[in-house]
């Protein structure tokens, strides 16, 4: 059973029984050529061929029509994204470290992953996640600098990584606190081995 429809100036058809939805535009792949304004033309013709065909389907399905952002997220991650790839990239986002990152990369890279998971976790959740990858001269200083939000943890990141940085032995001694164990010096290690012979 076909039905053809015009809708703001755009004419539909509807075939029940199938997959068919074609609102009379016939979308061509896309060949790299063009601008930008050609690429993101291609890709609204796209979405609003898919989501005009989902919403048909719902509604011969007897549902009601997608009205809210977290239902075609939903919707949109189930089309688009891979269940493997997400849990490749929520992997990737758990373990994140600055590394050789600049403080913008890492930040980018950071927001970009949590968009990818859809990962949901609280303001205070998010800074940790965040400052537990910086690296550990950012690290040290951004975790004791007052801040308000994720926005201002950012901000301290591309400012401490602005300024020069600490000698290699502070560095070192900052390491051992971090991780609750105690830098001997050259003398306390003498001491320790005369003792011990």
């Amino acid at each position: 059973m076909k039905f053809r429809f015009d809708v703001l100036g755009k004419s539909f058809m509807v075939q029940f029984g199938d997959e068919i939805f074609d609102p009379g535009i016939e979308l061509q792949d896309f060949t790299g050529l063009g601008g930008l304004e050609d690429f993101l033309e291609w890709v609204r013709k796209k979405a609003n061929l898919w989501f005009d065909n989902l919403n048909a389907r719902r509604a011969r399905s007897g549902k009601v029509k997608i009205v809210t952002w977290t239902t075609l997220k939903k919707h949109l991650r189930a089309k688009y994204i891979p269940c493997d790839y997400q849990l490749e990239k929520f992997i990737k986002l758990t373990s994140l470290s600055q590394g050789t990152m600049s403080a913008s990369e890492y930040t980018s890279e950071f927001e970009n992953l949590r968009f990818i998971c859809d990962f949901e976790e609280t303001e205070i959740e998010k800074i940790a996640r965040f400052i537990r990858g910086l690296d550990w001269p950012i690290y040290k200083k951004v975790k004791s600098s007052p801040s308000n939000s994720f926005s201002d943890v950012c901000n301290l990141a591309l400012k401490f990584e602005s300024q020069p940085q600490e000698e290699e032995g502070e560095n070192l001694k900052c390491i051992f606190q971090r991780f609750g164990l105690s830098q001997q010096t050259q003398e306390e290690e003498e001491e320790v081995e005369r003792v011990v012979e």
